[in-house]
């Protein structure tokens, strides 16, 4: 039996070879009937022409006003069957249609309505169909959603140390994390329905062109799926999310010092990425991260100066100066915080009680203003009254006075 499989693996792969030294064969004697289109700004482009239509973009200039720029081409007419081959130029185009027009095993039919080109390099893409299309190129010089790319990886970079040891982050990115990797277990389960020497001559005949192409008929139909099945899909990321919720609980939040480390690392290097690919023009990008870097490890102390001989320094805040009436009930108010503080102290165990009492001159007076009494006496009252009523009588006394020289001063001759 292992010899018979062993046999007949060595045949299919001999004759896998022969197709393709013969394609290749086959290719490099095939003319091609193309031609190549340039690409314009708002211009609407209409075809096929010929076999192969080519479209190329030409380089941009790298300018940092570009920083957010963007370029793509949009379908507006999008045939029923057509091979999308993208390629840097028009060569490589034509390279790969022969190589996919002479191939036994042809390639997945990929539809894409919208095609991504570099913003600052040249790029090339070829169509071939024999249905009507029309395509259309736009040119975003400031694409928001990079814009939002790049405020949002500096966001979670300085907030990396915070979302490591936030509870809500914690279960978030866990339950998060539970839905999708629940999909593996998915996959997993139908694998063992598939036999499996089918499986593995699909996988080497095919590879990863049916899985991509997979993925991406399901992300075409996401919208109908998500009509049609939308009961079943809400059951499955309730059941998921409810799964792993437990499972953070179970497990509980991560306390670990090292591990609180490798968490916020982790978070901090997804946001760089984010920042770095938030931009065409990598010079840029690379330039804000290390500026982003460089201002990160700046020690607090050099920035407590910085703050203290810099703005402050050359703008001082605005003093508000007390009102009498505000200048009196501070007083009172610190006074009874400061007495308050003497007397928890005196009854602490910290305070030695027969060195206190040696030094003052009336300790059972003092006695009494541990236990509560006031700290003045009633003649001290007395004396302090009367001393501001003659203190303000004398005042208004003495304003009198200056107003009378004032009218005399100014009274005719």
């Amino acid at each position: 039996m292992n010899y018979t499989f062993t046999f007949n693996f060595s045949i299919l792969l001999s004759a896998v070879l022969f197709l393709t030294v013969c394609s290749c064969l086959d290719n490099s004697n095939t003319d091609i009937d193309y031609v190549v289109r340039e690409l314009k700004e708002g211009k609407s482009l209409k075809g096929p022409i010929n076999e192969l239509d080519v479209y190329c973009y030409p380089a941009g200039s790298r300018l940092l006003y570009a920083l957010w720029k963007s370029v793509y081409v949009e379908l507006k007419v999008i045939p029923d069957n057509y091979l999308l081959l993208l390629a840097e130029n028009q060569s490589e185009v034509v390279r790969l249609y022969k190589e996919q027009r002479g191939s036994w095993l042809p390639l997945l039919p990929w539809r894409q309505t919208f095609i991504t080109l570099p913003a600052f390099d040249s790029y090339c893409f070829g169509i071939a169909t024999k249905d009507e299309y029309e395509l259309q190129l736009f040119v975003r010089y400031v694409n928001y959603w990079r814009v939002l790319q790049l405020v949002g990886g500096l966001f979670v970079f300085f907030s990396a140390p915070s979302f490591s040891r936030n509870v809500f982050f914690f279960y978030a990115t866990g339950v998060s994390f539970g839905v999708v990797a629940s999909l593996l277990i998915i996959v997993f389960v139908l694998s063992r329905f598939v036999p499996k020497k089918a499986g593995a001559y699909t996988v080497m005949l095919f590879g990863w062109s049916l899985v991509l192409y997979s993925l991406q008929l399901v992300w075409d139909n996401i919208r109908d799926i998500t009509q049609k099945y939308h009961v079943f899909l809400l059951g499955y990321v309730t059941v998921a999310s409810l799964i792993s919720f437990a499972a953070c609980y179970r497990y509980g939040p991560v306390t670990d010092y090292r591990s609180l480390n490798l968490i916020q690392w982790t978070i901090q290097l997804v946001a760089l990425m984010s920042i770095f690919y938030s931009s065409e023009l990598r010079e840029a990008s690379t330039a804000i991260i290390i500026v982003v870097l460089v201002f990160y490890n700046i020690p607090k102390s050099w920035i407590a100066k910085l703050k203290r001989f810099g703005w402050r320094h050359k703008f001082p805040p605005k003093v508000k100066l007390l009102t009498e009436a505000e200048y009196i009930q501070q007083a009172n108010e610190e006074t009874r915080k400061a007495l308050e503080a003497l007397r928890a102290y005196c009854e602490s165990p910290n305070c030695s009680a027969w060195k206190l009492t040696c030094r003052l001159k009336d300790p059972v007076r003092f006695a009494r203003f541990i236990e509560g009494e006031s700290h003045l006496s009633d003649q001290e009252i007395l004396e302090y009254d009367s001393d501001s009523f003659y203190a303000g009588l004398s005042g208004m006394i003495t304003e009198d006075e200056d107003s009378e020289e004032e009218l005399v001063s100014y009274s005719p001759n």
